[in-house]
């Protein structure tokens, strides 16, 4: 899992939101925006021709 958001961090933006949660709230979104983290680090790197779907695809021949 990805680094936790510091709680200067998360006050800074739930208040630019505009947003005010109970503890239980905020613990959640804690939890959610480390993930989230993780899999916004993975978009960032190139990959490798052979996880590109496209060459899977086959389309019918006869034009149905």
């Amino acid at each position: 899992m990805g680094e936790p958001i510091s709680d200067e961090v998360l006050d800074a933006l739930l208040a630019r939101a505009g947003i005010a949660l109970d503890p239980a709230g905020r613990a959640s979104l804690r939890d959610g925006a480390a993930g989230l983290a993780v899999l916004l680090e993975r978009l960032h790197h190139p990959r490798p021709l052979e996880v590109e779907p496209a060459p899977v695809f086959a389309p019918l021949q006869g034009g149905r």
